[in-house]
């Protein structure tokens, strides 16, 4: 959505990485695969089976030089990456590939597009919202291997030359997990949700985003200053003195309060005479952000499992019940038998066993 007054303009998006930062924009559109199919003559097939297998080899290598620069400092992010390289390798898809460049004289990189692209929109069409943002793993390992297959040179977010608002339509997972964090003040992004990479990134990095904001890359241009507030959701376009000056006010008070929260996050909680208080987590929506507070609680405390019957377009089906209680109880770990939750026990039973 956008507001357009006399010269200024204001853009409406999802808040998923909370903060407010003003600076210059960067249209970042990485590199991106046509889905023209093209053929070949039988001649080519073992040439072109060549060209995959040294594509392949090309996008394990970046993704190992990725993986050794983020294992020291950032290893969830380096997970991800590591995850790619196993995508990499999946020999369903390989055989897949393989088959259409020898029996249907398609070449390497059309191959690629025609068997990741058929996996991703599998994953689209899933009921699970967390399977539909992995689609998204597929497309980022899709388009290295066919720049690999074209031999496109790669082109990321690790060396900026000045501090820039990332504007993006997407940013796939190995952009986001290698970006310069010292230099992306925000990250706007036509497409993602709260679950993506580019979400659950963002708040490991600190760094406000906005996603879901319509039409960014053609309402925004390279190097017009904009004010990200991912708090409201909002991106105004050339702000006002006035604008900047309120904004700034409402920064430092997020700040300040972000520091007094990292100053008692890890606190004991004890009276001044000396008791000890139990702290639990009460849980709706078992999102990533809503689980980062599991590191410093002693437990799960109300567990309102009937929001999972209320935030999706369908009825949660068992699978995906197991799989939400699942990942709470893998995040608790042993505070576990701390908690309380109001949920079925049957399923807890199914994970301790």
């Amino acid at each position: 959505m956008k507001h357009k007054g006399e010269m200024r303009m204001k853009l409406f998006g999802k808040p998923v990485s909370e903060g407010i930062v003003s600076g210059k924009v960067l249209l970042y559109t990485p590199f991106q695969s046509t889905r023209e199919m093209r053929h070949i003559e039988i001649a080519a097939i073992e040439e072109e089976l060549k060209t995959f297998e040294k594509a392949k080899a090309a996008a394990n290598r970046e993704l190992t030089i990725l993986v050794e620069r983020l294992q020291t400092n950032d290893p969830d992010q380096a997970a991800i990456l590591l995850a790619h390289q196993d995508i990499l390798a999946d020999p369903i898809m390989d055989e897949e590939i393989r088959a259409a460049i020898t029996t249907q004289c398609l070449s390497a990189d059309s191959s690629v597009e025609r068997v990741y692209s058929t996996y991703a929109q599998l994953l689209r069409e899933s009921g699970n919202t967390a399977m539909k943002e992995r689609a998204s793993d597929l497309c980022d390992v899709k388009s290295r291997l066919i720049r690999c297959c074209l031999g496109g040179e790669e082109k990321n977010l690790t060396m900026l030359s000045e501090p820039v608002i990332i504007v993006a339509e997407e940013l796939f997972p190995s952009d986001a997990a290698a970006l310069d964090r010292e230099k992306v003040l925000g990250i706007i992004a036509e497409v993602g949700g709260s679950t993506s990479h580019t979400a659950i990134i963002a708040r490991s990095f600190g760094i406000p985003a906005i996603l879901g904001v319509q039409d960014a890359l053609t309402q925004l241009k390279d190097s017009e200053t904009v004010l990200l507030d991912a708090l409201e959701g909002t991106v105004t376009v050339q702000p006002t003195p006035e604008e900047l000056f309120k904004s700034e006010l409402l920064r430092q008070k997020l700040e300040q309060k972000q520091r007094n929260i990292r100053q008692f996050l890890d606190t004991e909680p004890v009276t001044k005479d000396g008791e000890r208080i139990q702290v639990r987590l009460n849980i709706t929506s078992a999102d990533p952000q809503e689980l980062l507070g599991a590191a410093h609680c002693d437990g799960s405390g109300l567990f309102r499992t009937e929001f999972l019957f209320l935030t999706d377009d369908h009825l949660p089906t068992e699978e995906e019940q197991f799989n939400v209680y699942k990942k709470v109880a893998e995040r608790f770990g042993e505070k576990l038998g701390k908690s309380r939750w109001c949920c079925a026990h049957w399923i807890l039973a199914g994970i301790s066993s």
